[in-house]
C-alpha cells in the first residue's frame, strides 16, 4: 500500500510458478489481508531475458511473462501518467518560464526511459546527495541487483549520461545534476519503489 507498508509474498508468488509462465489472482484469498479496509497492489520484480517489474492491482490477475503488446500498452500508459503528472506540477508552475518548463518536461521524459534498476539508483543518489560509483555498487548489490560488474555495466555506465545526473570521472562520484536539483528533485518525488533484500536462501 502506499508508504514504506508491504509484506512480502515472494514465496507465494514463487509457489505458483510454472515452467514459463505465472498465472495467478492478486488476491486477498491467495496473498493474505495484511492491510484490512486498504487497497493493495502486488508488486513484482522478474526476469525473463532482461529484468522487468510489473504492478497489478487488488483482485487482477498476475499473468508472467507479459506479452510484448501488455508490456508496451502498460509503458505507455506509464509514460501517460507522468506527462500528465509534469503537466500539473512542475512543468506547469506559474514561476518557471516557458524554457524552464520545457527542460522540465524533457528531464521528465529522460527519466521515463530509464530502466528501472536505473531509476532505484538515481533514488539512492538523491537520498545520498553525491555517492562515489564504488559504493553505490554496493549498496546495489546489497538491494539483489547482481554482481558488482553487471551493475557497474549496466545501470551506473547508463547513468553517466544521464541529465538527471552529474558524474565526476576525476573521482568516480555520481551526484544528481545540481544545476536541476530541483527538476530532478521532484521529477523523482512522486516515483517510489519497495524492495525487500534477498534473503540468503533466496
Amino acid at each position: 500500500i502506499d508508504g514504506d507498508a508491504y509484506k512480502d509474498v515472494t514465496d507465494i508468488v514463487r509457489g505458483h510458478c510454472k515452467p514459463g509462465s505465472v498465472n495467478i489472482p492478486a488476491s486477498v484469498g491467495l496473498l493474505g489481508n495484511p492491510y484490512p479496509g486498504a487497497v493493495k497492489r502486488l508488486v513484482v520484480t522478474y526476469s525473463f531475458a532482461r529484468e522487468r517489474w510489473v504492478e497489478v492491482q487488488e483482485n487482477k490477475l498476475l499473468s508472467l511473462p507479459e506479452t510484448e503488446g501488455q508490456e508496451y500498452s502498460r509503458l505507455e500508459t506509464e509514460k501517460a501518467r507522468a506527462r500528465l503528472a509534469a503537466m500539473t506540477h512542475g512543468a506547469s508552475d506559474p514561476n518557471r518560464s516557458y524554457l524552464e518548463a520545457k527542460a522540465y518536461t524533457e528531464l521528465s521524459d529522460e527519466f521515463l526511459r530509464l530502466s528501472w534498476a536505473m531509476k532505484v539508483a538515481l533514488k539512492i543518489l538523491i537520498y545520498h546527495g553525491i555517492i562515489d560509483e564504488g559504493s553505490l555498487k554496493r549498496v546495489m548489490k546489497g538491494l539483489g541487483f547482481g554482481p558488482e560488474d553487471w551493475i557497474s555495466i549496466e545501470i551506473i555506465r547508463g547513468l553517466r549520461n544521464c541529465n538527471l545526473l552529474e558524474y565526476r570521472p576525476e573521482s568516480g562520484t555520481l551526484r544528481p545534476n545540481p544545476a536541476r536539483l530541483r527538476d530532478v528533485e521532484e521529477i523523482t518525488a512522486d516515483w517510489n519503489f519497495e524492495f525487500a533484500p534477498r534473503s540468503a536462501s533466496a
